[in-house]
């Protein structure tokens, strides 16, 4: 009680309003990280959203349903997440280590040692909430060397904070077998008991790139090293809704042209690329997040989005022609 006056509190979250797909030209298209916080502390200001430092607890499920990568975690961020899981179990495999099972846990969850002194191939890695890493993180584990991803929850995960962790596992399990892994290899578990060794390595060499801050940089650094690593001969996976990668058709009857879509779209994956005489729009695949900001803004209804994921990265990054006067 005798605590009166200013105090700091950290600032768990960082916000790039630029990349951000909430609204465009007053339409609502993106509320994820809205519907996700727990602590209800992101509120909409139009075509932004806007965050109250002191409701925010730093539970980072934000930051994980974001398809744009616009709202980051930043107490501690992706790439030192990321650098100290590469090294942990790079040194885990140069010791001898085998089937590492990379257990991501809050520190709410007490029985951590326990579970290390039972199985020795479990890898503990504490994270402020088990919410604040997402898709791009089990995957940069598994490219890493880790066997198995295991996200173990505490008793006092959030109603909405499970439900976000839940629609990114949908879809996540939906790759994971077009990669020549089993579904379960990224789960999530509330008992020990849960837990169990692999069956096989990981077949393929563990990844030694840095970890960008960057989600979808960090995602696509990873997917490439696993087709590669991996001999994927697939080149593309359909995905289920609430994915964030995937494509746009537009109806070449239907569109006018008149670069609405362009406009709206919050990662540059529709861009003008009309000459002189010639007016056109060009569609880079890998930059689009499923946001449906374009389904929503254009005014002929001529625009449709299909989620899926393009294995092959020159065609992920291929700039093609989706219309032309």
């Amino acid at each position: 009680l005798d605590m009166v006056g200013d105090f700091e509190k950290p600032r768990y979250f960082a916000y790039d309003a630029a990349r951000c797909a909430h609204s465009r030209n007053g339409v609502s298209v993106c509320t994820r990280c809205i519907d996700s916080c727990p602590a209800e502390a992101i509120f909409s200001i139009g075509d932004q959203i806007d965050v109250n430092p002191n409701l925010c607890q730093g539970g980072g499920i934000c930051a994980t349903v974001c398809p744009t990568g616009a709202m980051t975690y930043s107490y501690p961020g992706l790439a030192d997440n990321g650098n100290r899981l590469r090294k942990m179990l790079s040194t885990y495999l140069q010791q001898g280590g085998e089937q590492p099972c990379l257990l991501i846990h809050s520190p709410m969850v007490e029985r951590v040692d326990r579970i290390i002194d039972q199985n020795d191939y479990v890898l503990p890695f504490e994270v402020e909430e088990l919410g604040s890493v997402g898709v791009e993180f089990w995957l940069s584990a598994l490219a890493y060397g880790a066997e198995q991803v295991v996200l173990m929850m505490d008793s006092e995960i959030p109603e909405s904070t499970l439900a976000g962790l839940c629609e990114q596992l949908d879809w996540f399990k939906t790759l994971l077998p077009e990669l020549g892994l089993a579904r379960d290899t990224v789960r999530l578990v509330d008992e020990m008991s849960q837990l169990k060794p692999g069956a096989q390595g990981t077949g393929h060499e563990p990844a030694q790139h840095t970890m960008p801050q960057d989600k979808r940089e960090a995602f696509f650094l990873a997917l490439d090293h696993l087709v590669s690593s991996r001999q994927v001969q697939q080149t593309e996976v359909e995905l289920p809704d609430g994915a964030a990668f995937g494509q746009a058709i537009i109806d070449s009857e239907r569109c006018t042209l008149c670069f609405s879509c362009v406009s709206a779209c919050p990662g540059n994956a529709l861009q003008d690329a009309s000459s002189q005489n010639l007016p056109e729009i060009h569609f880079i695949e890998g930059h689009c997040v499923q946001c449906s900001a374009c389904v929503q803004t254009c005014p002929e209804q001529a625009i449709t989005i299909t989620p899926r994921l393009l294995l092959d990265r020159e065609m992920r990054l291929q700039r093609r022609l989706l219309q032309q006067d």
